[in-house]
């Protein structure tokens, strides 16, 4: 994942960072009186908003999802609220904060689907029937994306996928964004990809597509590439063969 993002600096094997403070006096739920104010008095580093609390009764904690680099995070703050976990807690192998990260992400897809479905430079249809569908945010100077592409494409034909390519030149390559410009007034296709051919000139109307995809990409919280969105807004960041399945 070529993104540099606090998030994977706070995430530990273990899942969890104690942040120590004196003892705030809790309220009677155990997410009452949790706010914007009160994590900031216990974490070291910013982030944008509150996205979402749930008390999680019998761990006697509140898990919040917060925005962070435009990223959804989770924190888990005790009863006593003295103190903040940030990274996640596991239970039978499953993060618990997965749900509720899943349904922020899915209610982001619903509410910017048509845009998405705008911004597709081109598009891969196995010869199988169609049984789904994959987004594939790409830059076409992602070292990791170069490795996805071929592999993708096997996935895609075993499972029936439809993969839909959104072009999202990162800006510390600095020549991705011509690229993937020729690559939409080139029309190019996945052969093309695969190959790494972006053989078209520059046009006005490349421009404009990808300077939407950038910015639709943005209000989806995506930060970094490879990152794959199935037709139900669930996604995978960076390239996991087995993650993948979990698109399914």
């Amino acid at each position: 994942m070529k993104a540099v993002r606090i998030l994977g600096l706070m995430m530990t094997v273990m899942g969890v960072i104690w942040f120590m403070s004196p003892s705030i006096s809790g309220a009677a739920g155990v997410c009452d009186g949790i706010d914007k104010d009160l994590l900031v008095k216990h974490i070291p580093f910013p982030f944008e908003k509150v996205i979402e609390m749930k008390p999680l009764k019998d761990l006697d904690m509140c898990q919040v999802i917060i925005l962070i680099n435009g990223n959804n995070a989770p924190l888990y703050v005790p009863g006593t609220k003295d103190a903040v976990i940030a990274g996640d807690i596991f239970r039978n192998r499953t993060p618990l904060s997965r749900n509720a990260i899943d349904h922020i992400e899915a209610q982001g897809f619903d509410k910017h689907e048509k845009e998405i479905r705008e911004t597709v430079a081109f598009a891969y249809k196995p010869s199988t029937s169609i049984k789904g569908l994959i987004y594939m945010i790409t830059d076409p100077d992602c070292p990791y994306c170069e490795k996805a592409k071929e592999p993708v494409k096997r996935f895609a034909d075993e499972n029936g996928l439809e993969i839909r390519v959104v072009f999202y030149p990162l800006p510390f390559h600095p020549g991705a964004k011509d690229k993937a410009v020729k690559g939409i007034c080139g029309k190019m296709d996945y052969n093309d990809y695969l190959a790494s051919r972006y053989s078209g000139d520059l046009c006005g109307a490349g421009e404009e597509k990808i300077g939407r995809s950038i910015e639709m990409v943005r209000k989806l919280g995506v930060n970094g590439t490879p990152t794959f969105i199935n037709g139900n807004g669930r996604r995978v960041s960076g390239f996991i063969p087995e993650q993948l399945k979990s698109l399914l």
